[in-house]
């Protein structure tokens, strides 16, 4: 796969898990409740709203999301190099950044992730044609990626409730993310002590897949979007699926930069 495949399979699957979640989104008429939706995007209690506030920001979202559908289905059409897609991507970018403004606890990981990818498939859409460009654009994003899971395996490593299985348990019995298949596997807490540890072991392997020969790349690699799979049919968390999924490509270029760079890395 060369930069320009890899940096096209990023910009199909990012673009079409931003398309998808904001269908989602519109589709789930629970956001819309006052209740649920306006409480957390202003950062204020629903109670200290006024009826105008409401009535305004309701169509103000689905307005937002509307339109991220409708840039991100024209991404999906138009060609890589095409005059357009800049000013696409930036209107994606924007509707993508201006709802997490609105609501007191930012983005989650996976939404994080989705938005640096689109600024940097923004910058790259400013010199399409330039392999340079591309392959930068590659090596950033597998860095993102890479920092994320260092980060995500150092909180998990230095945190005792993931070192003695306790989080996952609670996982487990969340009302949002639980699962009854989990909380069968993880009502023995070897299970959940030997659970957080694999994930650990897979957030940190990955990264240091980039040292090792091919096949060892490609077993973490699977491991890593088998364990965002899981996330996202278990636990329902799929936006995670979406950005890690599109940016796996860009980890197999930082790998064939390394061993290019790096003689006595083995192949």
């Amino acid at each position: 796969m060369t930069v320009f495949e890899t940096v096209s399979w990023v910009q199909t699957v990012v673009i079409a898990g931003a398309t998808v979640s904001a269908l989602e989104l519109l589709s789930l008429r629970l956001y819309y409740r006052p209740s649920f939706l306006l409480g957390a995007m202003t950062g204020t209690t629903t109670r200290a709203q006024s009826d105008e506030t409401r009535a305004s920001f309701f169509p103000l979202l689905a307005g937002l999301l509307a339109v991220r559908v409708l840039g991100g289905v024209a991404l999906l059409i138009v060609p890589l190099d095409s005059l357009i897609r800049p000013g696409l991507l930036l209107l994606l970018v924007a509707t993508t950044w201006y709802p997490a403004l609105r609501q007191p606890y930012g983005f989650e990981g996976g939404d994080q992730l989705a938005l640096i990818t689109l600024v940097a498939l923004l910058l790259q859409s400013l010199a399409p044609q330039d392999p340079g460009v591309a392959t930068a654009t590659c090596l950033f994003l597998a860095g993102q990626l890479v920092l994320s899971y260092l980060k995500s395996g150092w909180i998990k490593a230095s945190h005792p409730s993931w070192r003695d299985g306790s989080f996952l348990d609670l996982l487990s019995k969340n009302e949002i993310y639980g699962h009854a298949l989990l909380r069968r596997r993880f009502a023995v807490p070897a299970r959940r002590i030997m659970g957080g540890r694999l994930l650990v072991a897979i957030e940190w392997g990955i990264p240091l897949s980039l040292l090792l020969p091919e096949i060892g790349f490609f077993i973490f690699a699977g491991l890593g979007l088998l364990f965002h799979l899981f996330n996202g049919v278990l636990l329902r968390i799929t936006s995670f699926w979406w950005s890690t999924f599109a940016l796996y490509p860009s980890l197999w270029v930082a790998w064939d930069v390394f061993h290019r760079l790096i003689p006595f890395l083995p192949r």
